[in-house]
């Protein structure tokens, strides 16, 4: 089978901070857009610029900004051949309550958690009934309380949280007392389910957002992939969970995704390459699309800001695929639907253990 190279970069990593209030978005950019296309883009986008790579640091700040609006005419002419996701990073935290403190109650109860998108739209819930009822700074102190358990990952850690917890449940009102409470028992729960030191490093953004737009990737596309990455990413300190889950050695299956939407398994990476983006014009077009998109979903933008983003969009930045993982208003009108078979959790297990490095690292552990 033939194999589709596709290039990947981001925006907004600001490590295991999530809560810095300057850069509140996460995002991929990615395309399929090879050197020597990507090289005319950007040459026709900056035509007097003599720099050796063309990045997003300091450039909304600079008087090349205008460029931005010439850069989204030209990549007009490639639609649907760039996805930006992007994903809330005080989302991203929710997300990981729901799925950690939540879900297991709920998975013990045979109830499938995740069919048809259900935690998606429980996370929504959970995000904005909280925010509304304990209000942002308190709001903010949850963030960063489960942030400095996920850190540690340890009973001790995970004690504190419960505490912390119980404090802001004094705080809440009657509607987000019954989700404090859930989680509250959720922390008694998890280390009866799980191995807790197992869930170290689970919160990492970059893996789960390569994951969801290689995903994307797959929907749309039949061939074999060829990743590559700028290789100053912190992406490679999870090769060996990102080799496991990407692999053509996972049983074929169709897979469950976060919005109730399906992908082909395996994900057929054949291959995953750091490059220097230097020398790659395809990793710099990745770059602007993500810091693009990062401060197109900056919920501080000014007015003036937002004209100018809705700009880019009318020249052409519409024709890029938009995902992510972003709070909505849509939540629940029922409970979850029985668990029949294995869920998505069962699923995940069995492809993460098909790996023989990721035996191997939980056997040693």
């Amino acid at each position: 089978m033939n194999v589709r190279t596709l290039y990947f970069d981001e925006g907004g990593h600001t490590g295991t901070n999530f809560l810095d209030p300057d850069q509140p978005i996460f995002s991929i950019g990615s395309t399929d857009i090879g050197d020597d296309e990507a090289k005319d883009i950007l040459d026709a986008t900056f035509p007097r610029s003599r720099r050796s790579e063309h990045r997003w640091n300091g450039l909304w700040r600079s008087r090349d900004r205008e460029c931005l609006i010439d850069l989204a005419r030209l990549i007009a002419n490639y639609p649907n051949r760039i996805l930006a996701w992007y994903s809330l990073k005080d989302f991203v935290i929710i997300s990981k309550i729901t799925e950690y403190l939540i879900e297991p109650e709920f998975r013990a109860s045979d109830f499938d958690f995740y069919k048809d998108g259900y935690a998606r739209l429980f996370a929504n819930e959970l995000y904005y009934c909280l925010l509304k009822d304990l209000g942002k700074k308190r709001f903010r102190w949850l963030l960063g309380d489960y942030q400095k358990y996920s850190r540690k990952s340890s009973l001790e850690a995970l004690s504190e949280l419960k505490v912390r917890l119980i404090k802001l449940k004094h705080y809440s009102r009657e509607s987000s007392k019954l989700f404090l409470e859930m989680m509250i028992d959720g922390v008694d729960l998890l280390p009866k389910v799980t191995d807790i030191a197992m869930l170290k490093g689970s919160d990492d953004i970059y893996l789960a957002s390569m994951y969801a737009s290689v995903a994307t990737w797959r929907q749309k596309y039949p061939e074999d992939f060829h990743v590559i990455y700028d290789q100053n990413a912190h992406f490679h300190r999870q090769a060996d969970m990102w080799e496991a889950i990407t692999s053509d050695k996972a049983l074929s299956h169709v897979h469950p995704l976060g919005k109730g939407t399906m992908v082909e398994y395996s994900l057929r990476v054949k291959k995953t390459t750091p490059i220097n983006s230097e020398i790659s014009p395809a990793i710099q077009l990745c770059d602007l699309v993500a810091g693009f998109i990062a401060r197109a979903k900056f919920p501080s933008n000014t007015p003036e800001e937002i004209k100018f983003i809705g700009k880019i969009f009318d020249a052409g930045f519409s024709t890029v695929i938009l995902s992510g993982l972003m709070p909505t208003r849509e939540f629940p009108s029922s409970a979850p639907s029985r668990q029949i078979g294995p869920d998505v959790v069962d699923l995940m297990t069995g492809i993460i253990f098909s790996s023989d490095k990721m035996r191997q690292k939980f056997r040693s552990s």
